[in-house]
């Protein structure tokens, strides 16, 4: 497949990338943009955040230090202070029913739901650039396309003028020759400021230059096999839904154990002036559970988790579905560049061949070449945008299935 289409496209003639460029692949460019996407510093502050907020749950109640006086003013035997009583306690209120656990879980799920999500953006990520990496490929698929039909073109205007100058072909012929080696160079000046855009918008993924830069264009005309397509949807994706589940089903937890009154407990020393002596004192308090029992609360979150589960299976369903049409579409597109390559470019090539042929004998007109060579680049650049077609639908799929979830080897070593 890549012989006969590189054939197809080149036909023996290479004139596509610059000398001393540098080749991108595909998964380095997908690593420098993770490497400089902001979206990482972004979601490693938020990570931070979760975490500090997860050591702030565990943290218990703070203690009270209470102190204050009784009988400062009065009269008679209580005039001015020598009735005092100054009382100091200590008092501490008792968390009950697994309030710290479950607050420290609920912000553990909260961390969950970040990475979860976190990933889900790297993948968006790498759809971006992969996006822009195949708009290289074809930018640069159409250059050699341009590039061989403008030599096509010089050289049909080369022996067009030598048939003219020896009075074989009428002037006009030479004209009609010139005009199309013309339209030829145009298309391809057109070709390279395309390509050339290209790779400034692939570049500008991870902030860097695109001069010198150039793409693996050998894997434009890699369309593989139906057997190296993944099928089933990324994990990715669904994990966030079961994070939130698991995040909702804390949140239960944490609104059933605030239910629960937690009782503050105190003792202190109490000091009364009149008789010089020290009493110790201890007391308790205990909210009456009686007006604000959290029910509501309690049925909001479970509510949350309902919901938060119906959404997993909207998510499955929509996405096994996402995948399904996406499948078909990469191996509709591959039948599609296929038979082009193996049906019709063929005779296209062997036409023009037939046509030189018999022009050379004089059998033909330059008419005859020049159609031929016109349906050969039609046929050409069908080539190319079946393989885009192809390219931009792979895209959608290894989106969906998670092809580049897992970190790459730039990624590793930076």
């Amino acid at each position: 497949m890549l012989n006969l289409a590189r054939a197809a496209i080149l036909a023996g003639v290479t004139l596509a990338t610059p000398a001393l460029s540098e080749t991108i692949t595909l998964e380095n460019a997908i690593a420098l943009a993770l490497n400089q996407a902001p979206e990482a510093d972004a979601n490693a502050a938020r990570l931070e955040a979760l975490r500090a907020a997860r050591a702030q749950a565990g943290v218990s109640p703070n203690p009270t230090v209470e102190l204050y006086g009784e009988n400062l003013l009065g009269t008679g035997q209580n005039r001015f202070v020598d009735g005092a009583e100054i009382t100091a306690s200590y008092a501490q209120t008792i968390e009950r029913g697994g309030k710290r656990e479950a607050r420290v879980t609920l912000a553990s799920r909260e961390i969950d739901v970040a990475e979860a999500e976190a990933l889900v953006q790297r993948l968006d990520i790498a759809q971006r650039v992969q996006t822009a990496y195949v708009e290289a490929m074809t930018a640069q698929a159409m250059v050699e396309v341009t590039s061989e039909q403008l030599r096509l073109a010089r050289a049909l205007e080369v022996e067009v003028n030598r048939r003219v100058q020896e009075a074989r072909d009428p002037l006009f012929a030479g004209t009609r020759a010139a005009t199309r080696v013309a339209e030829a160079q145009v298309d391809f000046d057109l070709a390279e400021h395309a390509r050339s855009a290209a790779l400034t918008r692939l570049a500008a993924l991870w902030d860097s230059s695109s001069e010198d830069l150039t793409v693996d264009n050998d894997a434009f005309f890699e369309l593989g096999t139906s057997g190296d397509l993944q099928s089933r949807p990324s994990v990715a994706d669904l994990r966030v839904y079961e994070a939130r589940v698991r995040r909702a089903e804390a949140a239960i937890e944490l609104e059933r154990a605030r239910r629960v009154q937690d009782p503050t407990v105190r003792g202190g020393v109490r000091y009364l002036n009149q008789s010089r002596e020290f009493a110790l004192v201890v007391g308790a308090s205990i909210p009456l559970g009686r007006n604000d029992t959290n029910r509501a609360n309690i049925a909001r979150a479970i509510a949350e988790r309902r919901q938060a589960e119906a959404n997993i299976e909207v998510a499955r369903v929509a996405r096994l579905r996402a995948v399904r049409l996406a499948h078909e579409r990469v191996e509709e597109t591959r039948l599609e560049a296929t038979a082009i390559l193996q049906r019709v470019y063929p005779g296209a090539q062997r036409t023009l061949e037939q046509v030189r042929e018999g022009f050379a004998r004089g059998g033909f007109r330059h008419v005859d070449i020049d159609e031929a060579q016109t349906r050969l680049g039609v046929v050409r650049e069908r080539i190319v945008d079946a393989a885009a077609e192809y390219h931009r639908a792979r895209v959608e799929l290894d989106r969906l299935t998670g092809r580049f979830a897992a970190p790459l080897p730039l990624e590793e070593n930076r």
